[in-house]
């Protein structure tokens, strides 16, 4: 199926049926069928607790300063606190959003990640309006305005707005070889 599908409104209505209670001026609208919304805190909280039950050690509240290479792999991890020397074994997921191209930059690498800065809210539904199907339950977008329901909470982001971070690499380096994979 394609990503975008132009629907009907009765096709809308079917997908979504609180919006047979939004005003008779629209016609249409567009499903994005690969587009999805989470509450990043929460995915966030729940991989903690899954990867400290793995074994895995995470350090919080700890800077990364730069990332150190050899032969091909992250070797060192340098934060404020310390040198953390990895062994060979060692897989590193570099996951630092809008950070992501600053810290692979200090092994050479550049990451097209472009850090944006936009407006968002949640807000938690009284427990009357959490059970109602006259909020959407997928992500609706009216121009520059999103708004999503996530559980009991609806959540609205607007306008996104290209940051510039200080010592942000500007120019693509020559590509160095990047082991990558895609789950």
């Amino acid at each position: 199926s394609e990503p975008v599908q132009r629907l009907t409104k009765s096709q809308c209505v079917k997908v979504e049926p609180h919006l047979a209670t939004w005003p008779e001026h629209w016609t249409a609208g567009d499903w994005e069928t690969e587009s999805f919304a989470g509450n990043s805190e929460k995915f966030t909280a729940a991989l903690a607790r899954e990867c400290r039950a793995l074994g895995v050690d995470l350090c919080t509240n700890t800077r990364v300063v730069a990332l150190e290479e050899e032969q091909g792999r992250v070797a060192k991890i340098i934060t404020e606190k310390e040198v953390l020397d990895l062994g060979a074994g060692v897989e590193v997921v570099v996951a630092a959003g809008a950070w992501t191209p600053l810290l692979l930059a200090t092994m050479g690498y550049f990451c097209p990640v472009y850090p944006m800065k936009g407006y968002s809210v949640a807000m938690d539904l009284p427990a009357k309006e959490a059970a109602s199907t006259q909020l959407p339950g997928r992500m609706l977008i009216d121009g520059k305005l999103y708004v999503s329901r996530l559980g009991n909470q609806v959540n609205s982001m607007a306008t996104l707005t290209r940051v510039i971070f200080k010592g942000e690499p500007k120019k693509p380096r020559p590509p160095k070889s990047l082991k990558c994979s895609h789950t």
